[in-house]
């Protein structure tokens, strides 16, 4: 929904998304609207200028366009209006998610992003292989030394190995100014999150191989998954360890979570659909010959249900050609 005037009278304009329309469709008394949220994507706050004369610091604010209400469940507002439970005049820092990029070792590893080296000069990115040969030609076809999978990619095809590759997103009060060794405030914390990928590349899993649960599934094929199993948070990590986390003040339970890629990217459909080729695409972990993949980039989406909270994953799925 969305305000179409700031001006005078007010007017709401309230429709719903295409999910939205879709479970009311069922007829079946079940579609019951019980939450929402504000949000104010479209503000610019630094227009505001206190320099300006009494009563028009804010003119430039009031004089914003305010966006339109859509359809469209991809149009997914990034900055939520919360309440904080009475801490709204005593809270100095709100929380954020952050992609936890540590290395892969000790009792809370990190996940970092594929190197460029390894994903074809593409920096920041999780690379999901998508089918046994893929896998091989990293892994298998490896003469000598070190047989894993290079750091930044999930074996997607194979929940039993994608589980054991998580994402690690970190939550909390990301400033030196307050100790990491604070208690953050239970009003802060996140006890869910949502998590959205495109179904036609694969599911959200836990760390025990588990999909996650998936609440609807949008028109352009946006699956939102609704997290709050306790198998894909990260609890108690210890205060004394700075360098388990990211966020440098005080920490909240963060998230954990895999990517099973769809059966459909096993063949080459969507990839020549949706994807493009690279030529010389092999990462320094194989010694194959072979270095032409298929792939598809996208974006996996993750926000905290309490704070509003949110971060983008960008995700490649890799797959070699079909002979």
């Amino acid at each position: 929904m969305a305000f179409l005037d700031n001006s005078g009278d007010i007017i709401l304009d309230a429709v719903l998304t295409d999910a939205g329309r879709k479970l009311m469709a069922k007829g079946d008394g079940s579609f019951k609207i019980k939450y929402f949220s504000f949000f104010d994507d479209e503000i610019d706050y630094s227009l505001y200028n206190k320099d300006n004369q009494t009563g028009q610091e804010d003119i430039n604010i009031l004089r914003t366009p305010i966006t339109e209400a859509t359809t469209a469940a991809s149009f997914a507002p990034t900055h939520h209006l919360m309440t904080l439970r009475g801490l709204d005049s005593t809270i100095l820092y709100l929380p954020v998610a952050k992609y936890n990029d540590n290395t892969r070792t000790g009792q809370y590893p990190g996940f970092p992003f594929a190197s460029t080296s390894d994903n074809n000069e593409t920096a920041n990115q999780v690379v999901v292989i998508c089918d046994e040969t893929t896998e091989n030609k990293y892994v298998g076809e490896k003469s000598t030394g070190d047989k894993n999978t290079p750091n930044g990619f999930i074996t997607g095809w194979n929940s039993e190995k994608a589980k054991g590759d998580r994402i690690v997103v970190d939550h909390g009060l990301d400033t030196t100014q307050l100790s990491y060794q604070m208690e953050l405030d239970r009003a802060l914390q996140e006890t869910a999150w949502t998590v959205e990928l495109d179904k036609r590349f694969g599911a959200i899993i836990d760390r025990n191989g588990r999909l996650a649960d998936r609440v609807f599934v949008d028109n352009d094929n946006i699956a939102t998954y609704y997290i709050t199993a306790p198998s894909f948070f990260r609890m108690n990590i210890p205060k004394e360890t700075k360098s388990d986390s990211v966020i440098g003040g005080p920490r909240g339970p963060g998230l954990e979570y895999s990517i099973l890629s769809s059966v459909e990217l096993q063949t080459d459909y969507l990839f020549d659909k949706l994807g493009l080729q690279a030529t010389n695409y092999t990462p320094e972990q194989s010694d194959s010959s072979t270095r032409t993949v298929k792939y598809i980039d996208t974006i996996v989406k993750v926000r905290g249900q309490n704070t509003g909270a949110a971060i983008d994953v960008s995700v490649r799925f890799i797959k070699t050609p079909q002979s």
